[in-house]
């Protein structure tokens, strides 16, 4: 069978039929973190830094729980999370509580002077993973959003993307900043905008 592409409303769909049918959606999160974080060990070697820029949604969620596995197997990680914990809910917030438990460093990103010390992991890491935003994005990233988004690129450093390279929308439009990601990782299904517009580079 190949790949299976949706549009982010039928992701959105497929997710509630799962969570209808008895998966909860900390479940989903729990799953799509580990293979996050899976993908993170066959691209670096345990010597290697890693840094996560999560934002406040699902995606976020998602990177929160590959930062806590990768934390307990004893990877270097840090996170720098859009908004701080305060910002996150259901699902996300709880792997929050789960990764600060477990002791995995979470900075947050509230004021652009809090922008210095996310460079900084930047700087000291070598893999970043984007787990900012994921799919259905429908709106230019500006102000913090887009400075995050800036920060990764200018780090020259590899870049591993959750569902989509964010600020990418479901046609390929560049909503105005996007993360260039050296690897993209579909959770269960690929994203029309990695395939459309823009979005392919």
């Amino acid at each position: 069978m190949g790949a299976r592409i949706l549009s982010a409303a039928q992701m959105q769909w497929a997710d509630q039929r799962a969570i209808a049918a008895g998966s909860p959606g900390e479940a989903l999160m729990e799953a799509a973190g580990a293979a996050v974080a899976r993908a993170v060990a066959e691209r670096s070697d345990a010597r290697q830094r890693i840094w996560i820029a999560a934002g406040p949604g699902n995606n976020g969620g998602d990177g929160l729980v590959a930062a806590r596995l990768l934390h307990t197997a004893g990877r270097a990680v840090s996170v720098s999370l859009l908004g701080g914990l305060e910002h996150l809910r259901g699902a996300a917030a709880l792997h929050a509580g789960k990764a600060v438990h477990a002791g995995v460093p979470i900075e947050p990103v509230r004021e652009a002077g809090d922008l210095k010390l996310a460079g900084q992991q930047a700087a000291e890491a070598q893999l970043i993973v984007d787990a900012l935003f994921g799919t259905g994005l429908s709106r230019p990233l500006t102000g913090l959003a887009g400075a995050m988004v800036e920060l990764i690129n200018a780090s020259a450093r590899s870049v591993l993307a959750i569902d989509v390279a964010s600020g990418t929308g479901d046609d390929g439009t560049i909503h105005g900043a996007a993360v260039r990601a050296r690897w993209t990782l579909p959770i269960a299904a690929c994203n029309w905008g990695s395939w459309r517009g823009s979005g392919r580079e």
